[in-house]
């Protein structure tokens, strides 16, 4: 409700928490007949961050891409380092977590407003919404001093892109 989180943060390896939360999902994708497929570095991408928030935001992010693709699709899960200028680093965002779909996609005009609090885009049949889930990924990536953004995944579907 106040519209920030208190951080605990802490080192991490952002591959092994991806790989965790990736792997709580196998099922479910399975299920829907979609495959999950990990991208990741090949070296462990350590990062300073609060592991609960994170694991909570990647497990927003693969759920949605879940819920709201077709059966025998692909939900890309991506994890890229990203170079920190100069500075102090628990400033700059460190990596980037991207969560790609081959779903119906997000029309442009309702992008502003998918991470505001109870918006659902469009309303699907057959599929929960509430509306807090986006909100939340938000105040995460904030909180971590990054952002989130979503963007066309071509030829169809979006892609969530969190920069912490």
């Amino acid at each position: 409700e106040a519209g920030s989180l208190i951080l605990h943060p802490i080192e991490l390896d952002l591959n092994s928490l991806v790989t965790t939360v990736s792997t709580e999902f196998q099922e479910l994708a399975e299920a829907k007949r979609i495959t999950l497929d990990l991208q990741l570095p090949t070296t462990a991408l350590w990062i300073k961050a609060d592991v609960n928030l994170l694991h909570r935001l990647i497990d927003n992010l693969l759920s949605n891409a879940i819920k709201f693709s077709p059966s025998a699709t692909t939900v890309t899960l991506r994890v890229a380092s990203l170079a920190v200028s100069s500075g102090d680093a628990n400033l700059q965002p460190q990596a980037q977590i991207q969560v790609a779909d081959q779903g119906s996609g997000i029309r442009a005009e309702l992008r502003p407003y998918i991470f505001n609090k109870y918006e659902i885009g469009e309303v699907i049949n057959q599929v929960s919404q509430i509306g807090l889930g986006l909100t939340f990924c938000k105040l995460v990536a904030e909180a971590h001093g990054g952002q989130i953004d979503v963007t066309d995944n071509v030829p169809r579907g979006t892609i969530f892109t969190v920069e912490i």
